[in-house]
């Protein structure tokens, strides 16, 4: 979206009066516009060809910033044609990670192979995908991936039961509604048994569940914390520092779920495809896929997994990055909300062995 004035004058500032008439009211321009379909964002599936982009490129990702970048830097390794492309991605604070000396020397690396035909300086052996594993809060990294999500990763399912917990066992009988209220409630499902052996997941975890709202609308946030052994969550350095007690972390609207759904199957990464609002009728069920953002971390044996499904982030949400005030009234997102138990939590195992 382009802003008509972006900055003052050469010669000056601009009087309050200029100002005034410059001003854009970003956030209510969203909300007349949030759907693909709507507004300027057509233009995106007619001018965004990633299969176009063709010239060397080195992609800089982050495990811990889900709200903004993450999905978007795999997406674009993905999508790109380039044969010579790489992807690396980090953890914690964002900044630290460019400019930390090995992350500067990759970078120089890249760089003066591609311009300044330094051509014997190694960069042809830098793994095409060097990804950090999360173990615990240490990490290391994997650099033998042939692609990202995996094709190796096999889904293993995780069941939300009646007691209001996680299992492997699939439930059996009648399905349990858990209430809440819109804008404000949360429930957390812990799993019932520790893990029994380690469990390394790589790739994008998703939720399927049945759902209500009295609402015209309803908004998800989903996390995903890994329990030590002596049942303390772990915590993570988040992309500003700030301590982050998820590993994993999604967003879902009902209005939108057409959208987020009609290519994450196919491509195991959430995009932003080109489709209309989705109908939400107040009191139906709907039975709903939720996607979260691509994620890392190597379970040991003994610990746990906790999901917590609710109408808002987290307290440990750095408010650069929460889903506050705009479109978000109690008007249209007010009431109650109900999950149903038997849902399935899918996290992408895979095999890699050793650290």
């Amino acid at each position: 979206m382009m802003l008509k004035v972006k900055r003052g004058r050469a010669d000056g500032t601009l009087s309050d009066q200029e100002l005034r008439a410059n001003r854009a009211d970003f956030n209510g321009i969203l909300e007349k516009m949030e759907y693909p379909t709507e507004g300027p964002w057509a233009v995106f599936a007619r001018v965004r060809k990633l299969s176009n982009i063709d010239v060397p490129m080195y992609l800089a990702g982050n495990w811990t910033d889900p709200e903004l970048h993450l999905p978007g830097n795999i997406r674009a390794y993905n999508g790109i044609a380039s044969k010579q492309k790489w992807l690396e991605m980090h953890t914690g604070n964002h900044l630290g990670a460019f400019y930390e000396s090995d992350h500067i020397e990759q970078q120089k690396q890249f760089l003066d192979h591609f311009l300044f035909d330094k051509k014997d300086n190694g960069m042809l052996d830098v793994p095409h995908i060097r990804l950090i594993q999360h173990r615990g809060s240490e990490t290391f990294y994997r650099e033998n991936e042939v692609a990202f999500p995996p094709p190796d990763s096999e889904d293993v399912s995780f069941y939300i039961c009646p007691s209001k917990t996680l299992s492997l066992t699939q439930p059996t009988g009648t399905k349990t509604p858990f209430e809440y209220q819109g804008l404000e409630g949360r429930m957390q499902f812990v799993l019932d048994t520790p893990l029994e052996c380690s469990l390394e997941l790589l790739g994008s975890p998703y939720l399927q569940v049945d759902l209500i709202t009295d609402a015209k609308d309803l908004d998800l946030f989903v996390y995903l914390r890994a329990i030590d052994q002596d049942g303390n969550p772990v915590i993570l350095k988040g992309n500003h520092g700030e301590p982050m007690d998820s590993f994993a972390r999604g967003f879902f609207r009902l209005s939108h779920r057409d959208e987020i759904m009609s290519e994450f199957r196919e491509t195991g990464i959430l995009t932003q495809p080109s489709r209309p609002k989705s109908d939400v009728v107040p009191g139906n069920i709907y039975a709903v896929t939720v996607p979260l953002f691509p994620a890392a971390y190597l379970f040991d044996k003994g610990m746990k997994i906790e999901l917590e499904i609710g109408a808002t982030n987290t307290a440990s949400t750095i408010p650069a990055m929460r889903h506050d005030k705009g479109g978000r009234t109690k008007e249209r997102f007010g009431g109650r909300n109900v999950i149903f138990s038997h849902g399935t939590l899918h996290l992408p195992k895979v095999n890699r062995g050793g650290s």
